[in-house]
């Protein structure tokens, strides 16, 4: 069973070109928004989105086989796969990675964990986490090997990482 809506637009006042502008201006930015919302997007590769808290952690751009990201509402879904990279000598317990599209995390304490990460390296392996950054911003994320500040492997020509992560955002 149908519904009928019976309509006479002869009490409506006519509409303008300026009107009709406005419109389609607004309706072309809801199609912009609603395409956007779910969407996967690739990170392009950058040495600066790479860093460490102590030591010198190196991703080349042959080392990110994988960098993406896809927000839905106010939360990140955030895909990482990393191969070959290397850390220098005197690494810390840090691996950072910053968030795309200049994206804040909601939780700005050190102690908040989003997740489980897999690294493999030369001389070890293992599971990590992903930990909440205090940077004045909280635009960033921490890769750590332990919750008990363990340092990476230093010196390593060929460590992988992987990991998909959940993450809550400040609001645009």
């Amino acid at each position: 069973m149908g519904l009928l809506i019976s309509f006479d637009p002869a009490g409506l006042p006519p509409v303008t070109v300026s009107a009709l502008d406005d419109l389609i201006a607004a309706l072309q930015t809801w199609a912009g928004k609603i395409e956007a919302f779910g969407k996967w997007r690739d990170v392009t590769y950058s040495q600066g989105i790479y860093s460490a808290n102590a030591g010198a952690w190196t991703v080349d751009s042959g080392d990110q086989l994988a960098h993406r990201y896809c927000v839905i509402g106010d939360v990140m879904l955030l895909h990482v796969w990393l191969s070959t990279t290397a850390t220098g000598a005197g690494m810390g317990s840090q691996l950072r990675v910053t968030l795309p599209d200049n994206r804040r995390l909601l939780v700005p304490r050190s102690s908040a964990v989003f997740g489980t990460l897999a690294w493999d390296g030369t001389a070890a392996s293992g599971t990590g986490v992903i930990a909440g950054d205090p940077s004045p911003d909280n635009w960033r994320i921490r890769l750590l090997r332990d919750l008990d500040g363990t340092a990476w492997p230093s010196s390593d020509t060929d460590i992988d990482i992987g990991f998909t992560a959940v993450l809550p955002l400040v609001p645009l």
